[in-house]
C-alpha cells in the first residue's frame, strides 16, 4: 500500500491556510467576548468551577450507554414522542453504520511509527515561494512531489516557537497512522533540527468556519451533509481510541471551492488529540471555550467531549452564533459549566423540531446520556435532511450483507463509466507508480489523484467518497487497484467488440453491393475508409 512519498504507509493530509483566531470572527459569528475563542488552558478554571464541586467519574458515567436515550430539551419548544422514535428509514441507516462506514482498526494499540525523514524537504519536494497561511508556529505553502507531480502544502513549524516538542510528536504520530476520506493524512514529515515539516493535502476550499460566516447560518440540508461527515470523521477516530479535543469550524476544511451539497469536509489539527479509550478518564483542560465540554472543566472526561463539541457546531451552523455566550471569561464558562441552554433566536422558529432534538442529543450535559458518534449518524433527522443522492442509493446496499458484492460491483461500474476509455493504460502506469510497495493496493485518497493524474475530470469525481467507500471492502482505507483496471479493460474490450461488429457488418454490406470489377479507384476508396 504504498504512498507516492517515502513513508511507509500512504498518508496524506489536507491542509489550508489556518491564521489565528482574529477579532472578526468575534464580529462574524456574533460571539460577544473574544474570550470564547482563547484556548481554554488560559483560564484558571479552578475559580471558574468553585470548591468542593465534582462529577462523577467517567468509568461510573459511561458504565450503561443507552442506545437511545431520552432526549432532554432544555428549551420552552416541546418536542413530541414521535421526533425521538425511529423511522424504519433510519433503523435502516443505523443497520449499515458499522459496515459502511470507513472501519478503524479495533486495536487501538497497534499504530505505526512515523519515519521522519532528516533529509531536506527540497529533496523531495518543489516548495512554493507565497505563503498561503500562517500561524503561531510557523507558516504553510504549496509543495509538488517531484517525482509524482502530486500537489499538497506543507506546515513548516519552527521548533524554537513550539513550547512542547512532545506535543508536535503526538500531532505527527496520531495524523500518521489516519486515512478516512473525511479526516486529514500526511503525506511525510522532515526534520532538519531547527523547522519540523509536515506535508499534506492541499485543500483550497477554506474553513467551515468561512463558510457559516459568508452565509450568516446553513440550511438544514447543508447543515446534515456537514454534520453527516463530521460525525463520520469523529467515529472514526473514535474507534481508534483518539479524541481530537477540538473540534471547531476552523479545524474543519472543504477540498475545493464547489457547494457544500457537492464538496468533502475534511478535519484538521491534531495538536490536541490524544489516545483514549471510551473507559478512560481524562483530566488535562484543553480545548476552545465555546466548544468545551462541561466535564473537561470538572477534569473528568472522556472522547464523548467531541460529541458535545458538534453539537456546539451544529447550533451555530443553524441559527449564527453559539449557545453559550458571556461578557467575560468566567461569565461563558460559567454557562458551559452549568450546560443548559435554549432555542431562543427567532431563527429557531423556522428550524425543524428533529434538528433541535438532535442539538439535545448531542449537547446533553450527562456523558452517558449524550450521543455517541454512532447514534449520532442513525439520528431520524439527519437520515431525512441528507439528499437522497442516486449513486449513494446504487453503491449502497439495503442490507449489510450485499454490502460486498453488490455496492463494489456498482462502484465499480459507475467507475468505468466515468473514466476515458483512451487512458486505461496511462491510468495503469500511473497507479502501478503510487504503489510503491507494490502490493496492488492504494489508499482512497491516492486512487483517487490516480485517476485525475490520468485524465479523468474531477467534476465526476465529486462523490468519490461514496465510491472508494464501497471499493473499500473491508473498511480498511486501501483498495485493490487492479480490480478497478480490470473493470475498466472489460468495458473497453466490450466497446471494442460492439464497434468490431458494426465494422464487419459495413464491409459485408458495401461488398454486397455492386461495384465495377476491377476498378482501382473502388479499392483505393475501400482502404481509405476502412483503414
Amino acid at each position: 500500500m504504498g504512498p507516492c512519498v517515502s513513508r511507509g504507509g500512504d498518508q496524506a493530509a489536507i491542509l489550508s491556510a489556518q491564521g489565528g483566531e482574529s477579532s472578526s470572527h468575534v464580529k462574524m459569528l456574533k460571539i460577544s467576548s473574544a474570550a470564547e475563542i482563547l484556548p481554554i488552558s488560559k483560564w484558571n478554571v479552578d475559580e471558574i468551577i468553585g470548591p468542593g464541586e465534582d462529577q462523577p467519574s467517567i468509568s461510573q458515567s459511561v458504565a450503561q450507554v443507552p442506545s437511545r436515550p431520552a432526549a432532554s430539551v432544555p428549551s420552552a419548544d416541546k418536542h413530541s414522542e414521535e421526533a425521538g422514535r425511529e423511522s424504519s428509514a433510519a433503523k435502516d441507516r443505523k443497520a449499515l453504520t458499522t459496515e459502511a462506514l470507513a472501519e478503524a482498526d479495533e486495536q487501538c494499540s497497534q499504530q505505526v511509527k512515523p519515519e521522519v525523514d532528516n533529509q531536506s524537504l527540497e529533496a523531495h519536494y518543489s516548495v512554493g515561494t507565497d505563503d498561503i497561511g500562517t500561524g503561531t508556529f510557523g507558516v504553510v505553502r504549496k509543495v509538488t512531489h517531484k517525482q509524482t507531480g502530486l500537489r499538497g502544502a506543507v506546515k513548516i513549524v519552527r521548533k524554537d516557537k513550539v513550547k512542547d516538542i512532545n506535543q508536535l510528536q503526538q500531532e505527527v504520530m496520531n495524523m500518521w497512522n489516519l486515512d478516512h476520506p473525511n479526516v486529514v493524512k500526511l503525506f511525510d514529515a522532515f526534520d532538519d533540527g531547527q523547522t519540523v515539516s509536515l506535508v499534506m493535502e492541499l485543500c483550497t476550499g477554506g474553513e467551515l468556519f468561512h463558510a457559516i460566516s459568508k452565509a450568516r447560518r446553513l440550511c438544514e440540508q447543508d447543515t446534515a451533509i456537514v454534520m453527516d461527515q463530521m460525525l463520520r470523521a469523529v467515529l472514526y477516530l473514535h474507534r481508534l481510541c483518539i479524541c481530537h479535543r477540538d473540534l471547531k469550524p476552523e479545524n474543519f476544511l472543504f477540498l475545493t471551492n464547489r457547494p457544500i451539497n457537492s464538496n468533502v469536509l475534511k478535519l484538521i489539527d491534531f495538536g490536541l488529540s490524544v489516545a483514549c479509550s471510551p473507559e478512560e478518564e481524562l483530566t488535562e483542560v484543553v480545548g476552545t471555550a465555546s466548544y468545551v465540554a462541561p466535564q473537561v472543566l470538572f477534569r473528568r472526561y472522556n472522547n464523548q467531549c467531541d460529541l458535545w463539541s458538534c453539537g456546539i457546531i451544529m447550533y451555530i451552523m443553524l441559527c449564527g452564533h453559539p449557545p453559550f455566550r458571556g461578557r467575560n471569561q468566567q461569565e461563558l464558562l460559567i454557562k458551559v459549566r452549568d450546560g443548559g441552554f435554549v432555542f431562543d433566536a427567532k431563527v429557531w422558529t423556522t428550524i425543524s423540531r428533529g434538528a433541535k432534538q438532535m442539538i439535545s442529543m448531542l449537547l446533553q450535559k450527562d456523558p452517558s446520556t449524550r450521543y455517541t458518534a454512532e447514534q449520532a449518524l442513525t439520528d431520524p433527522w439527519l437520515f431525512s435532511a441528507l439528499p437522497q443522492r442516486e449513486l449513494l442509493e446504487d453503491i449502497t446496499p439495503r442490507t449489510p450483507k450485499d454490502r460486498s458484492k453488490s455496492s463494489k460491483k456498482s462502484a465499480l461500474r459507475v467507475l468505468s463509466k466515468r473514466f476515458p476509455l483512451g487512458q486505461v493504460n496511462l491510468l495503469g502506469d500511473v497507479l502501478r507508480a503510487l504503489d510503491t510497495d507494490n502490493d496492488g493496493m492504494l489508499s482512497i485518497h491516492d486512487l483517487r489523484e490516480g485517476l485525475l493524474l490520468a485524465g479523468a475530470e474531477e467534476r465526476m469525481l465529486e462523490d468519490f467518497t461514496d465510491i472508494g467507500a464501497a471499493l473499500d471492502e473491508e473498511g480498511i482505507g486501501y483498495v485493490d487497484y487492479y480490480d478497478v483496471l480490470a473493470a475498466l479493460n472489460a468495458r473497453g474490450n466490450k466497446a471494442r467488440v460492439g464497434t468490431d461488429k458494426l465494422k464487419a457488418g459495413a464491409i459485408q454490406e458495401i461488398h454486397q453491393a455492386k461495384k465495377p470489377a476491377n476498378t482501382p479507384g473502388a479499392n483505393k476508396r475501400d482502404t481509405r475508409v476502412f483503414m
